[in-house]
């Protein structure tokens, strides 16, 4: 079944302390994000209804529901993959409006907040991403 390595990756993921640690970390973040976001522009995916190319020109997006989704599946498997997310977040925006707009000051200020809120747990971070691995690598059997 195809599927079922990645069901034992999750399943993993969810039994690894140290990721579902950063995980709950990054749904507080998350929701700090949230708060942020003023215009509430950045909270919810972009409606079709109402931005009808959006999806035509943005192939991958993101918003910071799907980042809160992703937190409380612990899928973040580390600072970078959520690092990522934030940065596309704030990329798409650039993409779709141009980089004077409005709605891209808004997404790259909420991307710098999220990087600021990450550079102050840094040490803890460094701590639960080598545990992570240590755990990781022990039940993997390597």
């Amino acid at each position: 079944d195809y599927l079922k390595p990645k069901t034992q990756v999750v399943s993993r993921r969810k039994n690894n302390p140290a990721i579902a640690e950063m995980n709950r970390r990054f749904e507080e973040m998350i929701a700090k994000c949230i708060t942020y976001d003023k215009t509430g522009l950045f909270r919810l995916p972009v409606n079709r209804r109402l931005v009808p190319d959006y999806y035509e020109i943005i192939k991958n997006p993101m918003d910071l529901s799907a980042m809160m989704g992703k937190a409380k599946r612990v899928e973040y498997k580390n600072r970078a993959d959520f690092e990522t997310d934030l940065d596309l977040m704030s990329n798409n925006a650039r993409l779709y409006n141009g980089p004077h707009h409005d709605i891209t000051i808004q997404g790259d200020d909420i991307k710098k907040f999220g990087h600021q809120l990450l550079a102050v747990q840094g040490s803890d971070f460094d701590r639960l991403e080598l545990g992570a691995q240590k755990n990781w690598s022990e039940s993997s059997g390597n």
